[in-house]
């Protein structure tokens, strides 16, 4: 049976030990070429921190060679989002609230202390959505950003923003799996039971 609560430990503690074994054993999944760090990451903090706010910060700062930080790719949506834009970029950079940040970017930030990984990057935060040069740049270094990444997370089943990706609706979590046989029309409906246990 699923945890019902993907930060329960035994969760967290499977994800840290798929990380580590990546570090270890993937010569794949380190990056080739020199490490980088994209312009911009958001700093969660660490046990010394104030845990209500996350802040923007500039990454050339950070140690290259120590710095890792969580990448997360999910979906807009078409509703209110929370940006960074050149109007804003001074209160991004003083402390975000984390209550006022979406779900998805709410979940990140509490799966990555959980890891202990301190740095996120998260797109609508960490480029200047209206600042043409900024976004012309950091688009163009989007790959980079992904490919040095400690962990991508990808919230997947998400349609914007607001879904977060932490809750389960069930601790049984069922997946649709396209099927073709000889028989028209026919699909099969499986139960997923792979995740971490209770």
């Amino acid at each position: 049976m699923p945890a019902a609560n993907v930060l329960d430990g035994s969760c967290i503690s499977i994800i840290k030990g798929w990380m580590r074994t990546c570090i270890e054993r993937h010569s794949t999944c380190r990056a080739s070429g020199p490490p980088s760090l994209p312009t911009r990451l958001l700093d969660a903090g660490d046990t010394s921190t104030d845990t209500s706010v996350v802040r923007l910060i500039a990454s050339k700062s950070l140690p290259l060679s120590t710095t890792s930080y969580i990448a997360l790719s999910y979906c807009w949506g078409t509703g209110a989002q929370l940006t960074t834009t050149l109007a804003t970029l001074s209160t991004r950079q003083e402390g975000i609230p984390i209550d006022t940040m979406p779900a998805t970017h709410r979940d990140l930030v509490a799966l990555a202390r959980q890891l202990g990984v301190r740095y996120l990057w998260i797109d609508a935060l960490c480029i200047i959505q209206d600042g043409a040069l900024d976004w012309e740049t950091e688009a163009a270094s989007m790959f980079s950003v992904y490919r040095h990444a400690q962990l991508t997370v990808v919230a997947g089943a998400g349609d914007s923003c607001h879904s977060g990706f932490l809750s389960r609706a069930t601790a049984s979590p069922s997946a649709i799996v396209p099927f073709r046989s000889k028989r028209e029309g026919v699909e099969v409906v499986v139960s997923a039971h792979t995740s971490c246990p209770a």
